[in-house]
């Protein structure tokens, strides 16, 4: 990735990083990967997740939904703090969960 971009404040965090990238058929493009990094209550988060139409993840943190429709969105949570993932960087599911298990155990 080219470059990161970091934003937040002391509840709150989120990086976002970019760069070119080349697919054989589509030719140049930009990827783009959007962490943020929040505290939320395990209620709260439930419910965003089911008002918005996630769907449930099995397998990452203490809870975790995906939403397809918003970006590829997955939303994790974790000991009091919920991390996003979305970007065009995360096509898959697996690639998401690789992600997402990576920054759980960092908390």
């Amino acid at each position: 990735m080219a470059s990161r971009t970091v934003t937040g404040n002391s509840s709150a965090r989120a990086c976002i990083w970019s760069g070119p990238t080349y697919h054989p058929l589509a030719g140049p493009g930009q990827t783009t990967l959007h962490v943020a990094v929040f505290r939320e209550t395990l209620g709260t988060f439930a419910k965003f997740s089911k008002k918005y139409h996630y769907v449930a993840v099995r397998g990452i943190g203490g809870s975790a939904y995906f939403n397809a429709s918003a970006a590829g969105s997955l939303r994790v949570w974790q000991h009091g703090y919920t991390i996003t993932f979305f970007g065009s960087v995360l096509k898959t599911v697996s690639t998401l969960k690789n992600f997402a298990n990576a920054a759980v155990k960092s908390l």
